[in-house]
């Protein structure tokens, strides 16, 4: 029994066992600067979402949640809706505004 998001292919007995996944997260500008570093990983349960990862971020760094209404999202290197369900091993870029010139 395989459900299917997009790209993305799980079958629903590895969902239902809270088997988990390694993210890798890339961060930029004031992104970067709340945590401390550009780039970490994190362990979230499979099937997760963008959405998920970030909240599981902010839970993390509590200064991250006053970019959460203007951040955009990258999966390997797209730019991606908070929607999308990650895989093991995706890389997950976390992209602030960025001003100047």
């Amino acid at each position: 029994n395989r459900t299917r998001v997009g790209r993305n292919t799980r079958t629903m007995a590895s969902m239902a066992m809270n088997e988990k996944m390694t993210i890798r997260v890339s961060a930029f500008a004031s992104a970067a600067q709340i945590i401390g570093e550009r780039s970490t990983t994190i362990e979230l349960t499979s099937g997760s979402t963008i959405e998920q990862a970030w909240r599981h971020m902010v839970d993390l760094h509590a200064g991250l949640e006053r970019l959460t209404e203007t951040i955009a999202f990258g999966r390997n290197d797209r730019l991606s809706d908070k929607q999308v369900i990650l895989e093991d091993g995706d890389r997950l870029d976390l992209l602030p505004p960025v001003s100047g010139g």
